[in-house]
């Protein structure tokens, strides 16, 4: 859709007043479009990689978000960040 100036202030304004936290956090990245842009980015890697999850993802996506298992494992976890209730990427 067209964004006309009105309908950026509105959005700016929205940016603004959507507070603080982590609930706020997903309201802005749903708001500024990165949401979308990360579900692309998600399906366009899963198309890529049948058979592939979320994890597997990550690891590619933002390794730094991606806390290896012990010695010798190919297991691992999510990151502090990526596993809390709110995380964009788990909504």
């Amino acid at each position: 859709p067209i964004l006309t100036e009105d309908r950026v202030e509105e959005q700016e304004l929205m940016m603004l007043n959507v507070g603080v936290g982590s609930k706020a956090s997903v309201l802005r990245a749903r708001l500024s479009g990165g949401l979308r842009a990360l579900k692309s980015d998600m399906s366009v890697y899963q198309a890529a990689n049948p058979g592939s999850t979320l994890h597997d993802f990550v690891r590619w996506y933002s390794p730094r978000d991606w806390q290896p298992g012990g010695e010798g494992s190919s297991l691992g976890v999510l990151s502090d960040r990526f596993s809390h209730p709110y995380n964009v990427w788990l909504t």
